[in-house]
C-alpha cells in the first residue's frame, strides 16, 4: 500500500492525520504540493489530503482514515 500525505500550507488541519498514520504505524511519504497540484486535488482550497494507492481523499477524519486504510 502506497500512502502519500499532502499537508495544508499552515499544517494546522493535518496534525490529526499525521498522528493517526504514526499511531497505526502506516508508512507514508510527505509530499509538498505545488499550487497546480493543490488546485487539482483540492479545488484550490487549502486542506490536507491523503493519497492511498492512487485514490485521493481530502481532509479525511479518523473514521474515514480507518475505512480508507482497511480497504487500501
Amino acid at each position: 500500500m502506497k500512502v502519500n500525505y499532502y499537508p495544508d500550507s499552515k499544517g494546522a488541519k493535518g496534525r490529526g492525520i499525521v498522528a493517526f498514520l504514526e499511531a497505526h504505524k502506516v508508512r507514508h511519504q510527505l509530499v509538498e504540493p505545488t499550487p497546480a497540484l493543490r488546485r487539482r486535488i483540492c479545488g484550490g482550497v487549502d486542506l490536507p489530503a491523503i493519497e492511498v494507492d492512487g485514490r485521493f481523499f481530502v481532509n479525511p477524519n479518523r473514521d474515514a482514515l480507518r475505512k480508507i486504510l482497511r480497504k487500501g
